[in-house]
């Protein structure tokens, strides 16, 4: 019986949806595709498991006013959501909310992740 559990095992492990650098991501915000032309075309990515978004894409698509504090590197959304770069904590209507991993920067650009948005 192990000999065929552990075979069995090893294929499920390998087996599995492979997510490819040139498959898009598309976002869709009440039906509608967020173009990413209008952000200088940085796009969402996939890394160590985790969908990352950039947050003024989506904010703004959102119909959300979004600041940069380049100084502290701090985005604020609508004075309601606060973000501080290579911090996993933040801080949504006065609460502090914490998220799979830190907001980054890419490409000029704030990315928190999916799951936060």
């Amino acid at each position: 019986m192990k000999r065929f559990i552990i075979p069995f095992s090893i294929m499920l492990m390998l087996s599995g949806t492979a997510v490819y650098a040139d498959d898009p991501i598309t976002v869709r915000i009440d039906g509608d595709a967020v173009d990413f032309s209008e952000y200088d075309n940085v796009l969402p990515y996939i890394e160590s498991g985790r969908t990352m978004m950039p947050i003024r894409a989506v904010a703004e698509s959102l119909g959300e006013k979004e600041d940069w504090d380049a100084d502290n590197e701090i985005v604020t959304i609508d004075d309601r959501i606060e973000l501080e770069v290579n911090n996993d904590v933040a801080i949504v209507d006065g609460k502090q909310v914490i998220m799979d991993v830190p907001a980054e920067i890419r490409k000029s650009r704030t990315f928190v992740p999916l799951r936060f948005v």
